[in-house]
This record gives C-alpha cells, structure tokens and sequence, in this order.
C-alpha cells in the first residue's frame, strides 16, 4: 500500500471514529493555496480542524509536538480562516470556539486523539 492510499485509510478511520462520538464531520481534505486540513468538524461549540497521522504499529505517539510544530499550525489556522470565510455556510451551526486536534492512527487501526494542541 503506497502512503497516500495509508493516509485516506487514516483518515476514514479517524473520520469514523470522530462520528462514532457524535461529531459532526463538515469537510474532509479541505484545500487552499497556503495548507490543507485533514477533517473540519463539529464537536458540540467547537469548530475544530483535524490533523491526522499514520503511524506505524510500533510508533509512540506520546511526543506530538515533533509531528506537528507552530509553522504546521499556522498553516492550518490560516486554511481553517478561508474555510470559514468560503464555506461557513457548510458549517452546521454556530461555533463559540475554535480547536486543533490531531489524530493518530497506527497500523493495528488503534486511534489516540489528542485534543487542543497548542
């Protein structure tokens, strides 16, 4: 399996399990000329922009700081801001607040979420 057919497999995992706990999945590999966000979603108040990450079975997933530094999270909050802007009406609802997760799904399919990275 080549790696981008690994990472949609990533992501529909992570999209299932996000809807499996009752969010609201409103876009997938949303793209703009400055980044690209793996899943929006809705979870109650919060708009939060998804990264996700495969990793092999053996990875540890305990230090996400060197998978996803400050330079990636502008990127996203950049993409994240068009999003709102050309496509707020996709947006099921009013957000009071605005999160990054991020989504790591190892080989065995097994999902750690970490949220409000910073």
């Amino acid at each position: 399996m080549d790696s981008r057919e690994k990472g949609r497999r990533s992501e529909d995992r992570a999209a299932s399990y996000l809807k499996a706990a009752g969010w609201d999945v409103v876009s997938r590999n949303y793209r703009t000329g400055s980044g690209e966000i793996d899943i929006i979603a809705m979870d109650g108040s919060s708009l939060v922009a998804v990264e996700v990450k495969s990793l092999p079975a053996n990875w540890s997933v305990s230090d996400i700081t060197s998978m996803v530094d400050r330079r990636k999270l502008g990127r996203i909050r950049g993409t994240l801001a068009v999003f709102c802007s050309a496509e707020g009406s996709s947006i099921p609802r009013p957000f009071e607040t605005v999160r990054f997760d991020v989504i790591c799904v190892k080989a065995d399919g097994s999902v750690r979420h970490f949220q409000g990275v910073e």
